[in-house]
Order: C-alpha cells, then structure tokens, then sequence
C-alpha cells in the first residue's frame, strides 16, 4: 500500500494487520493470512486500508481481489506431458498430473527476469487446475551467440581429433565457467518460481550426451591429471569406429583390464566427458537456493549412452523416452536398462516415456501411396511426425507402468489436442481411458510395489559397445524383449554390477552381442557357470566362453543416429528392405516369437520362471509386496491396421488373445485372484503348485493380477459421525477377510469426502498398505453445516460403502 492522500496518516490498518504510522507518499507491505480451507476455484475478497489524519479526518479505501485455492495430487505416479503448449485445464482433463512447455522461465543470461509474471500466471492456473508444472531449461545457451567460436570465454571449448586431424568445437562442461553459467542460471530460476507449489520438477537440460566427443584443451589435460595417463591417440570418437583395427588389438574378444583404450573409455563414460557434473552442479544450485517440499530433479535421456553407470549425475529422477514403432513392448525392454542405470545410485528413481508420435519416414513414407489413404494423411502437420495407433499406446502404457517407476511421461501433445490440425480419431479418447481409469486408481499401489530380483538377467556391455559390437544406444532393447517374449521377466545388469554384486543371484545370463569382454567379467561368467549358471549367447560371444544354450541373433530396425529427421531418412535408406513390407514385419515377428519358445524349451530342465502363460504373445511381469506376488499380464497380439499399417512397417492394430497366466504357488497359500486393472475376483486353479488364472484379451491391452492368501470379505470404514468445518480429522479404512483381519497386501482403494451438492470436498485414490489405509482429510469452511457423504470403495475386490458425516 502506498498512502496518497497527501498528508501523514496514524493508525493505519490494512486489513486485520496491525497499526502503524506511513508518511504521505510512503510506501509498506502487509501480509494478510487468506482462508484457504474453501472449496477449490476461484475466490472473491475484499480488502480495506484506513487511517486517521493528525486533524481526524478518516482515510478508508477499499479493493476488490480475485484469488485462486488448488490443490495438486501428491501420491501415485506422476503422469507427465511434455511440452504441451496447452491451457493447463486441457491437460488435466484428459488425467495428467503434471505437463511442461518449451523453456518457460529464466533460460539464459540475455533473458530479463521479466519473465516471472507470465510463468506465475501459469503456474498459478496449474494450480487451480489440479496439476503441476515442470520447468525445463533449455539446452546450453552460450553467450554471444549459438557459435561457440563467439564465445568470449574461449577456453571453456576445444577441438575435437577425428583420424589425427583436427574437428568441431566441442564445449568442456567441466570448465569452471561454463559450471558456473549453469549455476547462475539455475539459482535464478529457484529465486524467481521455486517457492511456488505448483512447480514440481526440474529439468536441467537434455541430449547432452548424444552430441559428446572427446575434446582437446581441457577434457585431454583433466584426463591426464586425474589417471596419469596420456589420452590415447585412438580415441578420437565417444567409441571405437575401426572394427579390424579392435579385432587384429583383442583376436580373441578378451580385453585387458588395464588397457588403455578401454581405460580411457571408462573415464569418459563414467563422467569424464563432463555432462553428468553439469547437469548435477545445474540441479544442486536449483535445490540449494531453495525450493518447497516434494520438489525433485530429472535428467533424459538416462540411458542414451552407453551401458556404464553415472548418466545423468546426481538427479533424483531418471528419464528415458522410446518410439514404440516398431514394437511397443520395447518400453518395457529399454526401461529395464534404465532401471540398471539407475543402480549404480541408490535411491535414483527412474521415469519412461512414450513418445506418441514416430517419424513418418519410418512407418508410412509419403513416396509410397497406399489405398485408402488414412485420414491423418490430409494433415499438413503429418509429413515428419505422424501420431501412433490408439492400440499401440495402450500397449505402451501397461509396458511403463507394468516396471518400478515413480513416474511416466508423454510426447507430443498436439496429437492429442482436437484444436489442432492433426486429426487423430479414438487417440485422445484412449489417452483419457488409461490416464483416468486405469494410471490414476492403480498409481498409488504402483508406487508402492517393489518386485523380486530376477533370476534372469541380461548383460549389457559396456566393452563390446564401444568396442563397435550392435548396440541400442536407449532407442530400443530388442534383447530384452526377446527375453521377455520368453516369458523370463529378466532384468539387464551392467558389467559393474556384476563387479560390484556378482552372480550368485543369477541362474540364467544372456549375453547378447557380447564380443568384447574384459578379463574380470570373462572369469567370473567362467565361475559363474561352474557353478551350474546357464550362459546363453548368440553367436557373437567372445571367443573365451562357451554358451550353454546359443540362440539367434536378435535385432529390430536399426535406430537413427538422433532425433533429427535427416539422420531418420538416411537411416531408412540404409535399410534396403528386402521384399514386401507386410511379410518381412510379420517374418521378424514369427522368427522372434519362435526363438522365443525353443530357448524355454531348451531351458525346461533347468529353469522354470516363477510366472509363466500359455503364449509368447501374453507377456508377464512379476511384482511383489512382501510375501505377496502380483502380476502384469500384456497382450502383444497385433496385426497390420488401418492406422499405418497399410504400409507394412509396422503392426499397429491389437488383436484378441485368450489363453492363461500362472503363479508359482508352492505351499498352496493363494486362496483368492484378484484383477486390480477391472477390479473382481477371478476364477482361478492350482496346479502342481502353480496358480493358473485364465485371460482373455479383446486388443493390446493389459491386466494386474493380486495372488492373495486372504480372501477379501468387506470393508471397514472408521470415522466421526460429526467432524466441524474447516478442521481435520482422520479417516481409516480396512480391507478385511472373513475373520476381521487386515489383508496382508498393498490393494487400491478410493477414499472421498462429497459433499450434499455432489462435490468432491478432499480425497482420491489411496493405497491400503498391509489391509489398513489412513486418510486425513478437511471438509470446506463455506459449505452449509449439513450431511455429507465419506465414499470409500476397493479395487480389488469392488466393494464399496457410503458413511455419512454431520458437518458442524
């Protein structure tokens, strides 16, 4: 407030603050405590300031304010779009609890921090939307220009070698400068945006790595400080390019632990590049300045590198997005690595994207007329990007939530907003039914549900990846989902990780593409296998190990080199397609799917999985809870659409599936089967010592299965008859057997307070851990005193119950 009226005034009160004195012209700032215990919306208040004037005249004024009270959902998996340049309304309605925009905020030093009015607006309207915002910086942005040759501090670059010659300027992000241009950066973006509760995350950057080459002028001289050792002259490239020249150095696959060339490969790729340390020092800053409780940091993509732990530096979340074209499982197989990536930080949560979108090029190129042309094919925005089948995100998203993750993401959001000119019929319907009906009843149970270390595992190695051997480099996991079309629920280890933890947990290893080895790891796969370990391989495994079970080579499409669409084309042209598309698409699938069922064969002596089905098309995930066991069930079935499957590329249409799961059950404890995606008990058989539920599938959709040792009888609900507005009290709810006991299990349930008019006043989803789930909620101070309505049902079991409350 700022007294205008010419004289000194005594007395002032502004609101129910306190009194003062304020000379004419002077200006002060009051907090004044708004109610915010009211129903969620927009709020009319009024404010008046008044004082007395030394000859007693009063001076009153009076202002009209608009504020906003929301609330964002605080448990289950975040469900993030990116970059949706979108009304925050719009995102939320289709069950999104977060969503980001390009480069919202303070993004480098020739920005004025005058964009804090309109990022606030925003984060304000997420707010009252129910969502959170999650900013991103954008990519570094040097001083002076794009040009890093502008640059004035020219010794944060150096010059990349390629074949003794020398290449691009390269920046080193380890330079002080430039870690001291990122902290600045991010320090002002947490002064100006991080007390506000809407902004949940952070994003620092991103595709750092892709781009990264070993430079000279820092990165050489920091190698040779901190190992002693000179850089070799070999490595000119983030990995070995010369294959005869790695084959006539190693004959024998077997690489020498202290080799310099591998040596040098580890540093790199263990931080000595400089981008994990960057994107650490960027995040740090941010939380040191200061932010709200809750708030975390990302970094993606985690694993767009090779297998070697450190990507993405000390972030507590992170990140991986996938195309599902050609195969939409393949989320599932490239979130394992991510997993694995993740390991070597503990307490690192890790989120999987989808990107909703593919490249035309690769699934329905403009040159190739197909009739009748879809719909989508009339859209201007279509000749790059083209939007995926309702069918193949479906599949996508029981492949995300079916791993431990804490959160997914989605991209692009234009192929979801009816306002665009990018028609796509059943996509934005089938978004809404999975965001709402499916992600948000099961998010807070799927947050909570760890899973049993597999006995399978898949070695990713770091060696034979830069080294030159195939690798997938994050695009896509076509070993992994091999395996697990096998239905061996395997996870992907590093080399590290067998350093660091061995193999005695491991009763199967497959390693695939593995023709490069160091000697560690080549000993202890050796005594690994003495000791009854089944090694399986492909023909490419290093000349110093014999498999016990070899397979055929697996491979999807090979990915491009990057996102660029010029990198998409060349590599589509490189493919040269041998025969029609429609046969070969189905060929690569009959041929996995084939080789998937001969390699459990091969291994029905040795090794039985814990869960299993009748087909190498229903997939299954194993998860667990204490002593109880649950488990993701994926139908894969597909045939060629009419989405973009008139090209032949990929198979984008779900079909019906029916056969069964099964559950090692040994003791016999499994009395009940329940179905958490539909809710309901299902009928199930036992047999010898398996716990076999039969499915049936009408598209690529998914279902969760809980193997309880209780069956669920009723639901109990505890709470005051009359609770007083504007005050909290507690609600517990039970989940009981037929004896009254808690049901020992993480179950979904749904606790919420409506009020008379209809209205959710508090609540939402919960997870009942252990049969008991504790609420604390508040009903609005501005609704009549009058009965309301605690609503609580179970997933599970799809029990429910209405208790009224008296509101005083």
């Amino acid at each position: 407030m700022t007294n205008t009226s010419g004289v000194k005034l005594e007395d002032v009160r502004i609101g129910q603050g306190k009194t003062l004195a304020l000379a004419c012209g002077e200006s002060v700032e009051v907090k004044i405590p708004v109610e915010t215990r009211v129903r969620r919306g927009k709020h009319d208040i009024r404010v008046f300031a008044e004082g007395r004037a030394a000859d007693g005249v009063v001076y009153r004024c009076e202002k009209l304010f608009t504020i906003g009270i929301g609330s964002v959902e605080n448990d289950g998996l975040m469900r993030l779009m990116w970059h949706a340049n979108a009304n925050p309304e719009d995102v939320a309605e289709l069950g999104f609890t977060a969503f980001s925009q390009s480069y919202v905020g303070y993004t480098n030093p020739t920005n004025a921090p005058s964009v804090r009015k309109v990022a606030e607006e925003l984060l304000d309207r997420s707010l009252l939307s129910g969502i959170s915002f999650v900013q991103r910086i954008g990519k570094v942005q040097f001083p002076g220009g794009k040009d890093p040759e502008t640059f004035a501090m020219r010794d944060c670059f150096g010059r990349t070698r390629r074949h003794g010659t020398v290449g691009k300027v390269r920046p080193d992000p380890a330079h002080p400068e430039l870690l001291e241009l990122a902290r600045k950066i991010s320090v002002t973006n947490a002064t100006l945006f991080g007390h506000h509760p809407a902004l949940a995350a952070v994003l620092p950057y991103s595709e750092l790595r892709d781009g990264t080459l070993p430079a000279f002028n820092g990165m050489n001289l920091r190698y040779e400080k901190e190992t002693g050792r000179p850089m070799p002259k070999q490595a000119y490239n983030k990995w070995m390019m010369e294959p005869q020249f790695v084959r006539n150095r190693f004959p024998d696959g077997v690489v020498p632990e202290d080799d310099p060339i591998l040596h040098y490969y580890r540093w790199f790729w263990s931080g000595g590049d400089g981008w994990p340390s960057f994107v650490s020092n960027a995040a740090e800053a941010y939380v040191r300045t200061g932010v709200h409780e809750g708030f975390f940091t990302i970094w993606d993509p985690g694993v767009r590198c090779p297998p070697r732990w450190g990507s993405g530096g000390s972030v507590d979340l992170l990140g991986q997005w996938v195309y599902p074209n050609p195969e939409p499982m393949a989320v599932a197989g490239v979130g394992e690595g991510l997993l694995a990536m993740a390991e070597g930080r503990p307490g690192q949560k890790t989120g999987l994207m989808t990107q909703i979108v593919c490249y035309r090029v690769q699934v329905a190129p403009t040159n190739e007329v197909v009739d009748p042309m879809p719909v989508w094919t009339k859209s201007k925005k279509v000749n790059v990007m083209v939007p995926i089948s309702p069918d193949m995100l479906q599949e996508a998203v029981w492949s995300m939530i079916a791993k431990p993750v804490a959160g997914i993401s989605f991209f692009e959001w234009d192929a979801l907003d009816p306002r665009n000119d990018l028609p796509t019929p059943g996509l934005r319907e089938r978004m809404s039914y999975l965001m709402n009906d499916v992600v948000a009843p099961l998010g807070p149970t799927l947050k909570r549900l760890g899973r049993a270390r597999s006995q399978v595992a898949v070695l990713d190695s770091f060696t034979s990846c830069v080294m030159g051997c195939p690798a997938r480099w994050g695009w896509s996991a076509p070993s992994v989902t091999f395996a697990q079309r096998a239905r061996l629920d395997p996870r992907v280890v590093y080399e590290e990780t067998i350093l660091r933890d061995g193999l005695d947990d491991v009763k199967v290893l497959y390693a695939p593409e593995c023709g490069y080895l160091p000697v560690d790891i080549v000993n202890r796969i050796r005594d690994f296998q003495s000791k009854g370990g089944i090694l399986v391989a492909d023909t490419n495994l290093v000349m110093a190990l014999k498999a016990d079970i070899v397979v055929p080579d697996v491979s999807f499409d090979r990915p491009p080199d990057s996102d660029s669409a010029a990198d998409v084309e060349t590599n589509e042209s490189a493919l040269a397609v041998r025969g029609g598309h429609h046969e070969l698409t189905q060929r690569l699938k009959r041929h996995m799917t084939k080789n998937a069922e001969a390699l459990r064969e091969k291994l029905a002596k040795d090794y039985v999985p814990p869960a299993d089905s009748s087909s190498p098309e229903i997939v299954v995930f194993g998860r667990r809870a204490g002593r109880t066991n649950y488990l993701f069930a994926l139908n894969d079935k597909r045939t060629f659409g009419d989405w973009f499957g008139q090209w032949g590329r990929v198979m984008d249409k779900g079909l019906p599936m029916e056969g069964w799961v099964s559950q090692d059950d040994p003791n016999t404890d499994v009395v009940g089967v329940y179905e958490l995606s539909r809710s309901g008990e299902v009928a199930f058989s036992h047999v010898n010592g398996v716990v076999r539920v039969p499915v049936s599938f009408e598209t690529n959709d998914g279902r969760l299965f809980a193997f309880l040792s209780q069956k669920i009888a009723r639901i109990d609900v505890s709470v005051p008859k009359s609770v007083r507005r504007g005050q909290t009290f507690e609600v517990l709810v039970s989940v009981l057997d037929a004896a009254g006991v808690p049901v020992s299990a993480l179950l979904p349930v749904e606790v919420r307070l409506v009020a008379a008019d209809g209205r959710t006043m508090d609540g939402g989803w919960r997870c009942a851990e252990d049969g008991r789930c504790r609420v604390v909620m508040i009903a609005d101070v501005d609704v009549e005193p009058q009965k309301c309505r605690l609503v609580v049902r179970d997933r599970a079991s799809g029990l429910s119950g209405d208790t009224e409350i008296q509101l005083q």
